[in-house]
């Protein structure tokens, strides 16, 4: 059984469709990854230049470490991120 023209292209269609949907999805779960890790530096700079107070550094420290929560709840919600290129 072979499809028709019009069919086959439907059925191209709907496949491009959902690759686009999928490449859409992994895009936006990096760029949420690239923010959090782009907040991350941004503290590190902070910190590394001030004196702060073991306090300060320890609350720098829990944000940094609530980030890097956040980047691996990302990861965990987007497999494929866990794929490697052959």
């Amino acid at each position: 059984m072979t499809l028709s023209g019009t069919k086959r292209r439907e059925v191209m269609t709907d496949l491009f469709e959902d690759e686009l949907a999928r490449v859409q999805r992994r895009l936006a779960a990096l760029d949420k990854i690239e923010a959090k890790l782009k907040e991350i530096r941004e503290l590190a700079v902070y910190a590394a230049g001030r004196s702060l107070s073991d306090e300060e550094r320890a609350q720098v420290q829990e944000w940094i470490q609530c980030l890097e929560s956040e980047v691996e709840a990302i990861r965990r919600e987007e497999p494929w991120l866990e794929e490697t290129p052959h």
